[in-house]
């Protein structure tokens, strides 16, 4: 096996045919089996409460979702659904809370 550069000495993986090996082409997310995360945010409540609208709809209902929170301070989350479709979520806290929130499309 020689050695690689992307300094420009001999062939390196920064050149446009470096691809790596072509049975390795089903590595990409969108093949990916199973549980995935679709969006992390940080959401700061505003007198105890926020709604958070995702920048894009889910494709499904809010039941093939978890949605998990961590902050300071006990939060509830409420799924939003519009025309069927989970696209945000309501948040009663305390205070001004950061609260991280994350999407998670259920799978096995």
């Amino acid at each position: 096996m020689g050695a690689t550069s992307v300094t420009g000495v001999g062939p390196g993986s920064a050149e446009g045919s470096a691809k790596g090996p072509k049975e390795r082409n089903f590595v990409g997310v969108e093949k990916l089996i199973g549980p995935r995360i679709m969006l992390a945010a940080q959401v700061t409540l505003a007198a105890g409460a926020a709604t958070y609208n995702f920048p894009e709809a889910m494709d499904a209902a809010g039941t093939e979702y978890n949605v998990m929170t961590q902050a300071a301070n006990a939060v509830v989350v409420t799924k939003v659904e519009t025309a069927g479709v989970l696209s945000g979520v309501t948040l009663a806290g305390t205070g001004t809370d950061v609260v991280d929130l994350v999407v998670v499309k259920v799978g096995s």
